[in-house]
């Protein structure tokens, strides 16, 4: 890992978090060096500079009651966060761009680095990195998909699209869902720009997401150089309901 990434990590979570994201490092730079696209493939869209957005997902503060009440003023002018129990991932829906599909799970390779959807019936799907939290509960959730395969586009093709205010609605294994909506969506050139620490290590108290997938077509090569990376956090859950 470079020195300077080294020491971006160890200001962003600590010493103790410098380990475990040094090894996410090494996963991130296997699915930004796996995802590469085929000669001839269209450029797939990328991150409009109105989607920016922040890629912090703490609540913003709500204004100050005009009311009486027993909650103090800081708790009423700052929601709590909003989680949910551990519980897999089964279906990720973001209706703005089309996106539906079953979610599976992934590890990393016998060589560390993350692995991806396989060639074939899981090769579209999304993919939860299963060395991450399950969504909706505190912490960061990553999320991955392939921009396409030697057949075309495939299912994050236009993850590039989303735009602030979207929502993402996870289904789990518990008949719960999870909704988030999008607070930034990010381009990066090269796959050296990468942010591990904003990604695996930012808002730690809530629950949020990030999509990863690639971008930056070069039409020179056919690979994709960088990477496109959307951040959502929590902003509903539905527990279901008892038989």
């Amino acid at each position: 890992m470079p020195l300077r990434l080294y020491r971006a990590i160890n200001r962003s979570v600590g010493r103790r978090g410098v380990l475990f994201l040094a090894s996410l490092a090494v996963a991130a730079a296997g699915l930004i060096l796996t995802l590469v696209a085929i000669n001839g493939q269209e450029s797939a869209p990328q991150a409009s500079a109105s989607s920016y957005g922040r890629t912090s997902a703490t609540p913003p503060r709500t204004p100050r009651s005009t009311t009486r009440s027993s909650t103090s003023p800081a708790s009423a002018r700052t929601p709590s966060p909003v989680t949910l129990a551990r519980s897999l991932p089964t279906s990720i829906s973001i209706p703005a761009i089309g996106v539906h599909s079953e979610v599976i799970s992934v590890g990393v390779n016998a060589d560390g680095t993350l692995a991806v959807p396989p060639p074939g019936p899981d090769l579209n799907k999304v993919a939860w990195y299963r060395g991450s939290v399950t969504p909706g509960t505190a912490g960061p959730s990553v999320l991955e998909g392939h921009v396409d395969t030697t057949q075309g586009p495939s299912i994050f093709f236009r993850l590039g699209d989303t735009r602030l205010g979207d929502t993402i609605v996870i289904t789990r294994a518990d008949r719960s869902t999870a909704t988030f909506t999008v607070n930034a969506v990010r381009s990066y050139a090269t796959h050296a720009d990468f942010p591990v620490a904003q990604i695996f290590g930012a808002d730690p108290a809530y629950s949020t997401l990030r999509l990863i997938t690639c971008g930056n077509f070069d039409s020179s090569t056919g690979h994709y150089l960088g990477n496109t990376v959307v951040f959502a956090h929590i902003t509903g859950a539905h527990h279901a309901s008892t038989p």
